[in-house]
């Protein structure tokens, strides 16, 4: 009768954890599938329609912050009050670097193919990891070392057969991710930091979007307003 009982919560567990492993699946190629989407997007409304990137970012934070706001109105959704200290060690940084990693990516997309740009993007893992270790997210290991330095030369030679690429447009392009491993191991840190300060996903967007539009606006109206 225990093995039984053994036998039976030790399926239950393999199917739990299959389970949890579909589930994170689907939503990784959900995130690649509209990550995608956005970026073709992009490059087709800067290069006919509405070239001026740093207003695109402003509008699509003005966008979400406003959505944000909506859904926590529900009843059920509401989120819990933030802290000075949160958002001073958190959202205000994420914020800005969410703000200089959607600016610099627009303006790069300008410049760049979207085949190549999007191999650039392809290195975000690396300074996800960086950043991570630096911040105390994650634990140095060589074995994670080997696994960054793989996408490294996987991105190398990708880049290597690009004919002609604006340099500037590269180094926008790298900036961004850079900004955007940075803004990954911050929100980590703020979602799954100790209980009283953690936040939950919506609440991290309703407050990070309406300070990158803040951010963004006065550069968009300096810059591409004539």
């Amino acid at each position: 009768r225990c093995r039984s009982v053994a036998c039976e919560r030790g399926a239950a567990l393999a199917s739990f954890g299959a389970m949890k492993i579909v589930y994170i699946a689907f939503f990784i190629i959900l995130w690649y599938f509209l990550s995608s989407s956005i970026i073709f997007a992009t490059k087709w409304e800067l290069t006919d329609k509405f070239p001026f990137p740093l207003f695109v970012t402003f509008n699509s934070n003005l966008v979400t912050s406003l959505l944000a706001i909506v859904i926590t109105r529900i009843p059920g959704c509401q989120q819990r009050p933030l802290s000075k200290e949160s958002f001073f060690k958190f959202v205000l940084p994420i914020g800005a670097c969410v703000a200089v990693e959607i600016g610099c990516s627009n303006v790069a997309l300008k410049l760049l193919e979207v085949s190549f740009s999007t191999v650039l993007k392809g290195s975000a893992p690396i300074f996800v990891m960086f950043w991570a270790v630096i911040l105390g997210a994650e634990v140095f290991s060589w074995r994670l070392m080997a696994s960054l330095v793989m996408i490294a030369i996987g991105i190398g030679l990708a880049t290597a057969g690009e004919g002609e690429f604006e340099v500037l447009g590269l180094v926008l392009m790298v900036i961004s991710v850079a900004m955007s491993g940075f803004r990954w191991a911050l929100t980590h840190t703020l979602l799954q930091g100790a209980e009283e300060g953690r936040m939950t996903p919506l609440n991290a967007m309703l407050y990070t979007s309406p300070i990158t539009g803040l951010f963004v606006l006065p550069f968009a109206l300096g810059f591409e307003i004539k």
